[in-house]
């Protein structure tokens, strides 16, 4: 059995904390989801593309919605 070089344990450290991003992004955006519901904010497409194109416009003026 052959252990895991340097530039394997960080490929695969690289690895698990995207796929952590990835889950606590899905997480957030679930939570979000059930909020707009709650108020009964009825959004038509894909509002998580929106909000995006929002973000990253602000991030290049260095400003961030309220």
């Amino acid at each position: 059995m052959v252990g895991n070089t340097d530039g394997n344990h960080e490929r695969d450290t690289i690895s698990r904390q995207r796929e952590q991003l990835v889950r606590e992004r899905q997480r957030i955006q679930s939570i979000g989801g059930s909020l707009l519901a709650i108020h009964r904010i009825h959004i038509t497409g894909n509002f998580r593309q929106v909000l995006s194109a929002d973000y990253r416009d602000c991030e290049n003026k260095n400003t961030y919605p309220e």
